[in-house]
């Protein structure tokens, strides 16, 4: 087995471009969305596993689409860009450049970039523990005008505590990303939980029970088991909104990005990114897929419309508001959940009412000023 910090990889892998990819595309909009949020005045960026830099193959790592984004949103932002503290940091020796650090080849490859002058950046080799505590010290520390972010990408997952995940969204200001080996975990799981004696099973029994207390995650199949760590993570405290992203490594192997948000603007532009790489089902990267769309003659292939009609049955209605949440909450954006209605209306069964007093067109599911509510007849 590979050692704390390393990786057994000199090329970015599929996968692994895929989910720095995501982050890519979810940091633009972020950027934007503090730029012109005018009483946050500064960001704090922690990438704590930070890996090559660039690979053999050339292929990015994380700090350096970090800083790539950052550059282009200063550039496409009339050269404005907000004050941020980006914190690179990575304990292992690079399989790249025998003989030589990562965080190295990451400053390397960090300072041939242009970085606006409001940007500053740290280099660290520290391990995960203590630079884990070195970010929760800064994250504790934000005022009302700060906001963070938490890259969190470990190789494998020995030292992951949801305390620690607590401990970093307690203040409502950060969000975090965490990238889990999740298949691993699932061929793992069962026998770790239910032999004392299994070699190496005492670090994941150990993240497992501090998640499902004396249960037992579902680990009917891979996927199953992330969707149900998934759910641990939600009811964690100070954990508003949670969220993954599946990563196909091999054939039904599935590694699985976990995001945590105190804001549900944040979970709206996350699940946007995720539709954006996956624009069949907006679940997650495959090596292959020949699946159908989300939408094939306007019909979906998940489960939403059932969910999405007993909630609605269930609570005997709900206002545009509601049922944007619902639908993000759900992993499918405010032109899903209107697409659905639409469909509905069509057949006769939806009814829409206004609590405004004012004439009723439309759903507004991403209205913020008008409330309707939408009951299935």
């Amino acid at each position: 087995m590979a050692k704390k910090g390393d990786s057994t990889s000199t090329t970015l892998e599929a996968h692994s471009q895929a989910k720095v990819e995501l982050f890519g595309t979810y940091l633009a909009t972020y950027l934007n969305i503090l730029q012109r949020a005018k009483h946050i005045n500064h960001l704090k960026f922690f990438d704590l596993c930070a890996g090559e830099g660039v690979y053999a193959d050339g292929g990015k790592g994380s700090p350096v689409v970090i800083m790539e984004k950052i550059k282009d949103h200063y550039f496409t932002n009339k050269k404005q860009c907000l004050p941020i503290e980006v914190f690179l940091n990575d304990p292992g020796m690079s399989k790249v450049e025998p003989g030589r650090k990562k965080i190295d080849r990451v400053k390397e490859a960090v300072d041939k970039l242009f970085r606006p002058n409001s940007v500053t950046a740290h280099f660290t080799s520290q391990n995960y523990t203590e630079i884990l505590e070195h970010a929760k010290a800064h994250v504790s520390g934000l005022k009302s005008n700060g906001r963070a972010i938490v890259f969190i990408d470990p190789w494998g997952y020995k030292d992951i505590k949801p305390e620690d995940l607590t401990q970093l969204m307690q203040n409502g200001r950060t969000e975090v990303l965490l990238f889990m080996p999740t298949a691993d975990m699932h061929r793992f799981a069962d026998k770790s939980l239910n032999d004392e004696d299994f070699p190496g099973g005492r670090p994941l029994r150990k993240l497992l029970q501090a998640l499902f207390g004396s249960a037992s995650p579902d680990s009917s199949t891979s996927l199953v088991f992330a969707e149900s760590l998934l759910k641990q993570f939600r009811q964690l405290a100070g954990i508003k909104f949670a969220d993954k992203f599946t990563l196909e490594r091999g054939t039904n192997r599935f590694f699985c990005l976990y995001f945590f948000t105190s804001n549900i603007l944040g979970l709206e532009k996350m699940i946007e990114a995720k539709w954006k790489m996956d624009e069949q089902q907006g679940r997650g990267f495959k090596l292959k897929s020949s699946a159908p769309g989300l939408f094939d003659s306007f019909q979906f292939t998940t489960d939403y419309p059932e969910v999405l009609e007993a909630e609605l049955r269930n609570r005997g209605g709900m206002t545009n508001q509601d049922l944007k949440s619902f639908g993000l909450l759900s992993g499918f954006l405010p032109k899903h959940t209107r697409e659905l209605l639409k469909q509905w209306k069509d057949k006769g069964i939806l009814q829409v009412e206004p609590l405004d007093g004012l004439p009723v067109n439309d759903f507004y599911i991403p209205s913020k000023d008008r409330r309707v509510s939408i009951k299935l007849k």
